[in-house]
């Protein structure tokens, strides 16, 4: 075999040979992904038990800001045909602009709800308040559990942006169960630990596709190889199930993982997972197709990406570590070489029409033999190009009748999503090869990112201090009009150290009850954050506790935030 390899490099050159790897392997996977498809035509779930009452759901949707599409995906999420279901719909602040609208919207559902619609559907709503030590959406996932219903079985946490079929819930709470002896034994773990989704992002059928638009959906394609089996390496943080039991009980730190610094939530339970030997199931009936905004800003869509990749960069141990840093250096350095092997095949095959032009003319007028390049090297590349043709086609049929039967699913119009024959495709596609590795290695580099406003700044693998300009804290009722924090670098304790926290040209105030300042949070999973506080970390209550220290003591206090039942609106 190695001598078979020593031929190959010694005959072709390395470019050819390593380009050859790269387009067998995605061939491969474009194999598996096309035979998964066959799971994903059938969106119905087997019969319903009707002798068996379906587990209590209970769907946590952290919501920041508004836009009229939403409303359609809430009526979509909430049309489930789910008979036993809770929605819990969570904001940081009563001036969030989406707090008003939910509350029009749940008067609208129940408004509209038919007498003879069997479903127990519960809706809740929460003001989580804001967070100061982990990332804002953690945050409201865990004060959307903490106000979910005590009855319930399994949590949903579920992007509210994101248009679920009405059996979405059911397939989840089945995969969760599968092999399981009895479903309704709460004593019984089950084998599969999570159940996940995943998303298709393409830009909308019949509009004029951007440079951005193919860019994000080349992100999307790359990601969605890791869910073409049925045990899938990781979470999708946009929709995943878990008992809920496993999150009162906080089971492997996971509350401890999330509050101490959190930033990724999926992240953090699929490093749970390998570590302890627990799988998360990808039902491939659970895929969704999401629409791309036609117009994206260079800089919005850049900055979407490098958040995701800064998620690399966040752990809790060091087995967390080593595969994160794994997955960064396979970013930096796979691309690259399927990239620059590609180039220069590209380059190489549209120098043979040259070439060929030239040893013609050499042959008709000197009588000399044809260029030896026109022989093996000409017909290496040939076959490349045929291949990479196959692999373009194969991958455009599986794409499109994937983005196809899930937009039918969801009601929505089909069409030919990919359009790998459009030059903006391969543009996009160049640029993401030569911009993801960039983001791979600044997210080791950089120690902070700004995600919706929010100036977060991490440190050994967590989130040590989160920054908000003054304006936005009064829009939201934080921070009163002639009221003023300091800033971060005024704190005796730290401006020795540390200087102001700047943005775009602004300065960001900084709570003093952060983890860095006071070391309050317990780095050692094995220590419950839950013990070192007592009652105000317990979940199942209806009151929603934020946890902070206290800046004039070194106690601990908790602030209670508003849970508001939809019929007391």
């Amino acid at each position: 075999m190695l001598n078979l390899v020593f031929l190959l490099l010694c005959v072709f050159n390395a470019e050819a040979f390593v380009t050859i790897v790269a387009f067998t392997s995605f061939w491969a996977i474009l194999a598996i992904s096309r035979y998964k498809l066959r799971g994903v035509r059938n969106n119905c779930p087997d019969a319903v038990n009707e002798e068996r009452t379906m587990p209590l759901v209970s769907v946590v949707m952290p919501i920041k800001g508004f836009n009229p599409e939403k409303l359609n995906f809430w009526r979509a999420q909430t049309s489930t045909s789910y008979q036993n279901v809770e929605f819990v719909f969570v904001t940081e602040s009563k001036n969030d602009p989406a707090t008003e609208h939910i509350e029009d919207f749940l008067r609208e559902f129940y408004a509209n709800r038919s007498p003879s619609d069997s479903r127990h559907i519960e809706c809740k709503q929460v003001i989580s308040g804001l967070s100061w030590h982990n990332a804002q959406k953690i945050h409201n996932m865990i004060a959307g559990t903490q106000a979910s219903n005590p009855d319930s079985r399994y949590t949903l946490f579920l992007d509210d942006d994101l248009g679920t079929n009405p059996n979405t819930i059911e397939i989840l709470v089945r995969a969760i169960e599968e092999g399981m002896a009895n479903p309704d034994d709460e004593d019984e773990k089950p084998k599969n630990w999570i159940s996940t989704g995943y998303i298709v992002e393409v830009p909308p059928p019949e509009t004029k596709s951007t440079l951005m638009s193919h860019f994000l959906s080349l992100y999307r394609i790359i990601n969605l190889s890791s869910f073409a089996n049925k045990y899938c390496p990781f979470a999708w943080g946009g929709c995943f199930m878990i008992r809920t039991a496993d999150l009162r009980a906080n089971r492997h730190g996971i509350l401890d993982i999330w509050r101490d610094g959190g930033y990724s939530d999926d992240m953090a339970v699929s490093n749970i997972a390998h570590q302890t030997g627990k799988r998360i199931v990808a039902d491939p009936r659970v895929l969704f197709r999401g629409d791309l905004r036609v117009v994206e800003p260079v800089k919005k869509t850049f900055n979407f990406v490098q958040r995701q990749f800064v998620t690399l960069d966040t752990y809790f141990t060091r087995a967390d570590w080593l595969q994160n840093r794994l997955q960064v250096t396979l970013a930096a350095l796979a691309l690259p070489v399927i990239l620059i092997p590609t180039l220069s095949v590209i380059a190489q095959l549209a120098s043979i029409g040259p070439w060929a032009v030239w040893s013609l003319y050499q042959y008709v007028s000197d009588r000399t033999p044809p260029s030896p390049y026109l022989a093996l090297d000409a017909l290496m590349l040939t076959l490349i190009l045929i291949a990479a043709y196959l692999a373009i086609v194969v991958n455009k049929w599986t794409l499109t009748v994937l983005v196809d039967v899930v937009a039918g699913q969801q009601g929505k119009e089909r069409g030919e999503p990919f359009m790998f024959k459009k030059w903006g495709f391969v543009a996009g596609a160049i640029i993401y090869m030569v911009a993801a590795p960039t983001f791979a290695v600044s997210t080791v580099a950089k120690r902070t990112v700004d995600w919706y406003g929010v100036l977060y700044s991490k440190q050994g693998g967590r989130i040590v201090r989160c920054a908000r300009h003054p304006d936005d804290m009064r829009r939201l009722g934080e921070l009163a009009d002639d009221e003023e924090l300091h800033p971060f670098a005024q704190h005796a304790e730290d401006a020795r150290t540390e200087p102001r926290a700047e943005m775009a040209g602004r300065t960001y105030v900084v709570e003093p009850e952060t983890r860095k300042n006071r070391g309050w949070l317990s780095r050692d999973r094995e220590a419950s954050l839950a013990a070192a506080v007592k009652d105000n970390s317990e979940l199942g209550g209806q009151k929603t506790c934020v946890l902070m220290l206290n800046p004039t003591t070194d106690g601990v206090r908790a602030r209670v935030t508003e849970v508001r039942q939809v019929d007391q609106i």
